[in-house]
């Protein structure tokens, strides 16, 4: 088709310039904005605006149509959340630069099956739920300025490719409830700061090639039901875990899976003192 919908948010005070890249321009109005090209092929569409509502698709519409985004440019956007979902032939973001004046990304770029690289600043945002989610061509992302997250719930869940997970800021982070869930590829993950996360139920289920955990912090942790499960974590490094655990003040009453991981003598005391101490319940694979 020679045919292009682009939907975008826009407030009745903002100017919203497009350039549609074959040589003609037009003032963007809230809603669908159509533009017949005399010919189909790759076009690159510029928008110029310094207070932008945003884009939004929403798994709609021409989402299907676009590629790539190559800039977010230096201006200011209202509204990401849902933005590119379904974007199912887009293969790379830079949003590395993007200036958020909301709060949410969520679902901002859910369902994007082609998506391999992604560089994003979520500097502004405490709702990252389903950003990510069924990215299943991810091979990179990169986090930047995300010290206000909030919620990072399914933020990567079924990105069967991602091998790495990246590090960023979670330190205020309370959700990371099914974050990586899925993730089958998946061998290292960095020492994510989870002081705060009150639920983890099924972060890591799945990630069948998760062989490595960090000392991660539950001290804050209500629910960790499934956290591990159907994964195999070493010997050692899940002793390692459960030995760090029992130094920390903990809740009580947390329902934990560590998946078919098993645990030397000395991580059978501290596995005993969670049980005994915190009323823990503890599914794993037992003593090795």
């Amino acid at each position: 088709s020679n045919t292009f919908v682009l939907p975008i948010v826009k407030a009745a005070s903002e100017t919203v310039k497009i350039e549609w890249g074959d040589g003609t321009k037009s003032i963007g109005v809230n809603g669908d904005n159509t533009h017949v090209y005399a010919v189909g092929g790759v076009y690159t569409v510029k928008i110029e605006s310094r207070l932008f509502g945003g884009i939004y698709f929403n798994n709609t519409g021409d989402r299907a149509k676009v590629t790539s985004v190559a800039n977010f440019g230096d201006g200011l956007f209202r509204a990401l959340s849902g933005g590119f979902h379904g974007c199912s032939s887009l293969t790379t973001v830079n949003a590395h630069n993007l200036k958020f004046v909301p709060t949410t990304a969520q679902n901002a770029f859910n369902g994007c099956s082609s998506l391999t690289v992604v560089s994003i600043n979520l500097s502004n945002i405490t709702d990252a739920s389903y950003l990510f989610l069924g990215n299943i061509s991810l091979l990179s992302a990169k986090i930047t300025t995300s010290s206000k997250l909030v919620n990072t719930a399914s933020m990567f869940y079924n990105c069967p490719l991602l091998t790495n997970a990246p590090l960023f800021d979670t330190s205020n982070v309370t959700n990371t409830t099914e974050m990586f869930l899925s993730n089958t590829s998946i061998v290292t993950v960095p020492l994510f700061d989870l002081s705060k996360v009150v639920t983890a139920v099924n972060m890591f289920r799945s990630c069948v090639n998760f062989a490595i955990v960090p000392p991660f912090n539950l001290s804050s942790c209500t629910n960790a039901t499934n956290m591990f499960f159907n994964c195999t974590l070493t010997t050692q490094s899940y002793s390692d875990f459960l030995i760090n655990l029992a130094t920390l003040s903990l809740k009580s009453g947390v329902s934990f899976h560590g998946g078919n991981s098993k645990y030397n003598p000395a991580a059978a005391i501290a596995r005993a003192y969670l049980i005994s101490n915190f009323g823990w319940t503890i599914t794993d694979g037992g003593a090795a």
